[in-house]
């Protein structure tokens, strides 16, 4: 009887651990929208940056926006996930590509950029918004 009771234990943590499990993984901290300011070439501009899940496990679709850059929703070319809170991302608009690398730390999303051929800089952005349950 012991044997039966302990394994029904087993069995109801097991279920439940597996209906748990998808909703975790299904949260990820970087899916959302991150708005803040962007250092590049000695001036500061604003950035706002949206993620969303694509298509595959590691990979994002992004758009940035900078009035100061005259940037509207422009896509990444390229945006994966890093590690536990990483994101790597590549801007290709009508000037050389911009490569962005960034991290979560301390509830913002902070990183570096560094233009084909040209300047660097980095960027500091907190979240704006948390995408819907049913984006997510």
């Amino acid at each position: 009887m012991a044997v039966i009771a302990r394994a029904a234990k087993v069995t109801a943590a097991t279920l439940v651990a597996a209906l748990v499990a998808p909703a975790a993984l299904a949260h990820d901290p970087l899916v959302g929208t991150w708005k803040g300011r962007w250092s590049r070439g000695g001036e500061q501009v604003d950035l706002v940056l949206e993620i969303r899940p694509g298509t595959a496990d590691n990979r994002y679709t992004a758009t940035l926006t900078s009035r100061g850059m005259h940037l509207e929703a422009a896509p990444a070319t390229s945006a994966l996930h890093e590690g536990c809170c990483g994101l790597r991302l590549v801007l290709r608009a009508d000037a050389p590509a911009v490569h962005f690398r960034a991290t979560i730390q301390g509830g913002e999303l902070r990183g570096t950029s560094a233009e084909d051929g040209g300047a660097r800089g980095t960027f500091v952005l907190r979240r704006a918004s948390q995408p819907r349950e049913e984006e997510r």
